[in-house]
């Protein structure tokens, strides 16, 4: 399957339109489709958006495999995701911690107020 095929078989599959992709890429739509038709090359430098954008990788698009990989993800995204993900963690874990010690304190000082002496 040549790359042109493989482009528009993926784009397909995922349910994206050449117009979305052209967007994407700051073109029109028709300049796109006639990369996708093999009437122009498509520049090298559209692949690595589009293949991100497709979350696929560029072995597969160019024919080096036929394993429809996910787009190889970045350390950075990977630890940012990690990081991310934690820090929610811990806010939730805080905010929890906050209402518990704040309905505690209130719960003491109503106890502490009724029971007073006159």
């Amino acid at each position: 399957m040549y790359y042109t095929e493989r482009l528009k078989w993926v784009r397909d599959c995922k349910n994206i339109t050449q117009k979305e992709i052209a967007d994407f890429l700051n073109i029109k739509q028709q300049q796109y489709a006639r990369y996708e038709k093999g009437v122009n090359a498509m520049p090298i430098t559209y692949l690595k958006d589009i293949c991100k954008y497709l979350d696929v990788s560029a072995d597969y698009i160019i024919g080096l495999t036929d394993e429809m990989n996910p787009y190889p993800k970045e350390k950075w995204d990977v630890l940012f995701s990690f990081f991310y993900k934690a820090f929610i963690s811990l806010l939730v874990l805080f905010i929890l911690f906050s209402i518990f010690t704040l309905s505690t304190t209130n719960i003491i000082i109503i106890a502490l107020t009724v029971n007073e002496p006159p």
